[in-house]
């Protein structure tokens, strides 16, 4: 390759965006070693970033030599795990190179502003209700009473 092009691009908000997100949990796994306080706190950023919901799991020999390998996972918000609108969801993937072995880092975010298909149902049905709580009552009868029987004489 002679003339190589590279094209680069700015991230807007890199705690928005899950690989970039992974690879930075990573790097601190790999120096600190100190998991829980690490998630946490990343956790935190992404949240206060503007998601509207985020997970990260963490996987492999979490505590050190010797141990049996754990799964850690944390989350808060509001966060799809199945069906069409998991195409909405940003997942980043990444690795910890330990002593002990790879520790991988898994980072789901649901960016700021996603619209969901159940949300707008309920929008919209709640539009259709406004306005509209009155009730007509039945030709003939008032509401809530029964018909009245005549007798013939």
């Amino acid at each position: 390759m002679e003339n190589p092009q590279i094209e680069v691009t700015e991230v807007e908000n890199p705690s928005l965006d899950a690989k970039l997100a992974a690879e930075k949990i990573a790097r601190q796994i790999e120096v600190k070693g100190k998991v829980k306080p690490i998630l946490n706190f990343a956790l935190k950023e992404i949240m206060e970033a503007g998601a509207i919901g985020a997970e990260i799991r963490v996987a492999g020999k979490v505590v050190g030599k010797g141990a049996k390998a754990k799964t850690l996972s944390i989350r808060q918000g509001h966060l799809k795990k199945s069906g069409e609108e998991l195409k909405k969801v940003k997942v980043g993937h990444a690795e910890a190179n330990m002593s002990a072995g790879i520790i991988g880092v898994r980072v789901s975010i649901i960016p700021p502003k996603t619209k969901f298909l159940d949300e707008e149902i309920k929008i919209t049905e709640q539009g259709e209700n406004n306005g509209n709580n009155t009730q007509k009552p039945i030709e003939g009868n008032e509401q809530g009473s029964t018909p009245k029987q005549t007798q013939g004489t």
